[in-house]
């Protein structure tokens, strides 16, 4: 991986060697050496960005072990339909295997849901609930002593 180079995406975020990527649009034109072509929803580790802004890509998931072939998204694809792949709504998650989880939840998630935020962890699954109590200032680390068992 070459560290340095880097790439605006639409939403203003930056991409680089490294990064994990999500393909937002269908491209049947751009295939790898299997067949496979790019869809809208796969998820990438992004190999290198070359000077033109294009970037080389291979899958992530449980294919990135092998690391194989790589995939060039051109710089015009990636300008509009490649956003940064790290978060991912519940729906998005399905199927996919992970390290560790970090799901959010406000109650209003079904069963189905939150089974699949709970088991695409390999080693760690975080769930952190909201009480939908709004705090003061917008965040706070510590419940005031006076403010009593819940």
């Amino acid at each position: 991986m070459r560290p340095g180079r880097e790439v605006v995406l639409a939403d203003g975020t930056r991409v680089s060697a490294g990064d994990v990527v999500i393909t937002r649009h269908n491209d049947r034109s751009n295939r790898g050496r299997d067949g496979s072509w790019v869809k809208n929803g796969d998820r990438w580790v992004v190999r290198e960005v070359d000077r033109s802004g294009d970037l080389h890509v291979a899958r992530a998931g449980h294919q990135a072990r092998r690391l194989g072939e790589t995939v060039r998204l051109p710089a015009d694809y990636v300008a509009q339909h490649v956003q940064l792949g790290y978060a991912s709504t519940v729906h998005g998650a399905q199927g996919a295997t992970v390290d560790t989880t970090h799901t959010v939840v406000t109650g209003a998630e079904s069963r189905q849901g939150l089974y699949v935020a709970l088991t695409r962890g390999r080693h760690e699954n975080h769930l952190y609930l909201s009480d939908d109590e709004p705090v003061p200032d917008g965040f706070a680390l510590e419940r005031p002593a006076d403010h009593g068992p819940r």
